[in-house]
């Protein structure tokens, strides 16, 4: 939360994930962990989030925020939403 708090359009773009300039969506890592990734493609940022299991249900916390530099990250991004949880 405090890392979310210094980044001024992180909390916001969280919060407005469902409009249609986000693309959103849950992967499977290999180490097994669910991960929301939230992609802002108008300005190539990339929020991702970890889904844990906790005593009131289960919670996201922030594993990273930041700009996507290369095509080499982006093709990444797009091979993991191919392959994304239904």
């Amino acid at each position: 939360m405090r890392r979310a708090e210094r980044l001024p359009w992180c909390g916001p773009s969280i919060v407005m994930c469902n409009d249609p300039c986000y693309l959103v969506w849950d992967y499977r890592e290999g180490s097994g962990a669910i991960r929301t990734y939230i992609w802002y493609q108008g300005g190539d940022y990339i929020i991702v989030l970890e889904k844990r299991p906790h005593r009131f249900g289960i919670i996201a916390f922030l594993v990273t925020a930041h700009y996507i530099e290369g095509g080499g990250t982006r093709r990444r991004l797009q091979a993991k939403y191919a392959k994304r949880e239904a």
